[in-house]
Formats: C-alpha cells, structure tokens, sequence
C-alpha cells in the first residue's frame, strides 16, 4: 500500500483481540503515532527519547521501595521536581540532602550517626549558622563554648566547676570570676593570695 489507509469501524479495543485494527504479530511505525483515548500496553515500555507528559500521570503499582533499584517508579538517572513533593511514608536519601530554602520539621528528628565533636566543623549534626531553642537543651557528655556564655535564667551546677583562667583580683570588677551580686558559700573557702 502506498497511500494512507483508513478504516471506517469504529469498535472500541478493550484488549489485545479486540478494535478496529487486529495483528497477531507485532507494529513497527517509523513516525509518530497519535491516540486519541487511552493507550494500554501490557509489557514493557522503552522510551529512547525524551517523554513529555501533558497530563496527570497515575502509576497504580502499589510495590514499595527497599532501594534505589525497587518501587513502582525506577530510574537509573536522576530526577527533576519543579514543584512540591509529597512523600507519604518514609524518605530515604543514601546521599547528600542539600537544601536551598527553609525546612520545617513536623515531626521528631533523629539522627542516627555518632560522631563525636571535637570542635565547630565536626560531628554527627553541622551546622554554619546559630541554632535557636525554644525549649530544653540535653548534652549527654561535654558542652564546649568557644565564646562567652551568657544565661539569663537560673543556673545550677551539680558537679565540680573549675575556672582555668589564671586573671587575679584587684578589685570587685576583677579576675576569674565576677559577680554583681553577693555570693553565698555553705562550706569552707579557701583563698590562695591575699583577701
């Protein structure tokens, strides 16, 4: 056939025996192909180009993801979102999470690595800029501030405290520990220079 074919059934398909064009063998089409409802395909489908998606695209696979290689929707490339995601269970990222705006956290955060920290650059959570607490702030081991220290509530100390600064006292305004207040000692003080 040399010119174009058309067929004047109009019968739906509803399945691989069904509809107006019928082949027990496989299509091969060198151009485009428009359909103009929906198109099912029962096995794979390879796309070697570009794909566009004009409307909404339902996967109704329900399997899961275990891995970058399991789920409903597997790439070997990476993946570019215009706009919001919305993941409904867990997400799960094997590398770098970089982040642009701001985030808001919901739920509980847990971190699960435990390097230690030996200074401002190291440790499980790094973070550039300031960190603000509402509420209670727990340090299982040493707290180490590089700056001052400034509290504005009450502070109790249930261990030993030990000033390593060596600044001696000429006045009341002098030395390794100051107060603008008085100070009340309930045991013994020993003063090692003059009183």
């Amino acid at each position: 056939l040399t010119g174009s074919v058309s067929l004047l059934s109009t019968a739906e398909s509803s399945s691989i025996s069904t509809g107006s064009l019928i082949t027990a063998g496989g299509v091969g089409i060198a151009k485009s192909l428009n359909v103009g409802i929906d198109a099912h395909v029962g096995g794979d489908v390879t796309i070697s180009g570009a794909t566009s998606q004009i409307g909404i695209l339902s996967v109704a696979n329900v399997t899961e993801s275990t891995s970058v290689s399991t789920g409903a929707i597997v790439t070997t490339g990476g993946v570019g979102i215009a706009k919001s995601l919305y993941v409904g269970v867990d997400g799960k990222i094997a590398g770098e999470f970089d982040v642009t705006g701001a985030t808001t956290l919901h739920g509980l955060s847990a971190v699960t690595n435990t390097t230690d920290a030996t200074s401002s650059t190291d440790g499980a959570l790094k973070i550039s800029g300031g960190v603000g607490v509402a509420k209670s702030l727990f340090v299982g081991i040493d707290a180490n501030v590089a700056g001052a220290l400034d509290v504005t509530g009450d502070t109790t100390l249930t261990g030993d405290v030990v000033l390593s600064s060596v600044t001696d006292s000429v006045s009341s305004s002098t030395g390794s520990l100051t107060t603008a207040g008085g100070v009340g000692i309930a045991m013994a003080l020993s003063v090692g220079a003059d009183a």
